[in-house]
């Protein structure tokens, strides 16, 4: 399984420069989802959530599996603030649009509402 995740990471990660390799001009990372979403033939959104997903799981790959190797009590908490940091910075760059996000937190937070209950009254 934990190989089947990292050649499925280095595989996304070897997209990028044949996105970048029909044109010979500067490298502008604003315009990696159009040009993804070109180079595949698929729509600006999907590359938007595409290019999204890929520097998510640069990101979110390493946090699980270091939780996993230090045998970590709840891994949910150093996921959390790493996909939504992550996601937060591709809403800044323009890459995810700001509405999907505020989609996922809300419903992240309809999710763990049981869980924070049981943190706040100590059970």
């Amino acid at each position: 399984m934990k190989k089947l995740w990292l050649l499925s990471l280095f595989s996304l990660v070897f997209l990028i420069p044949f996105v970048y390799a029909d044109t010979g001009d500067v490298v502008d990372i604003s315009e990696l989802p159009q040009r993804l979403a070109n180079a595949l033939n698929i729509p600006l959104f999907a590359g938007q959530i595409l290019a999204s997903m890929l520097l998510m799981s640069f990101f979110l790959f390493p946090t699980i599996f270091i939780s996993l190797w230090a045998k970590a009590k709840d891994i949910t908490i150093p996921c959390l603030f790493v996909g939504i940091g992550t996601l937060c910075l591709c809403v800044a760059i323009g890459w995810f649009p700001v509405w999907i996000l505020l989609l996922l937190s809300l419903l992240t937070a309809i999710m763990l509402a049981g869980k924070m209950r049981g943190w706040v009254s100590g059970s």
